[in-house]
């Protein structure tokens, strides 16, 4: 929990699955990485792209879940200009760091 006195109280089990979803996405990447190509076949491979594949999706729901219910408590407090600025800027990022890579 933050100790800032303005902070709003976190949903636990959002931030849990948004942490399973990332440590799953370091799985995936990590077994792509890692493994010599003739481990990557079988059904063992397939329940790890099956399973890494729904990492991404999730995380990316759960933070919009989140995103969705800050702004509706955040919204009465007027801080909503800030968060949109915040949230275009974050975006900016992401896609300047796809254009790097």
């Amino acid at each position: 929990m933050s100790t800032n006195a303005h902070a709003h109280k976190r949903l636990d089990f959002l931030d849990t699955h948004r942490g399973l979803a990332v440590l799953l996405m370091i799985w995936m990447h990590t077994a792509d990485g890692w493994l010599r190509p003739e481990l990557k076949t079988g059904a063992a491979w397939n329940v790890i792209r099956g399973l890494g594949g729904l990492a991404a999706p999730s995380f990316l729901l759960l933070a919009g879940l989140s995103l969705g219910l800050s702004w509706g408590t955040r919204a009465k407090a007027g801080n909503q200009r800030a968060e949109i600025a915040r949230g275009l800027a974050l975006v900016v990022l992401g896609y300047t760091l796809r254009v790097q890579m």
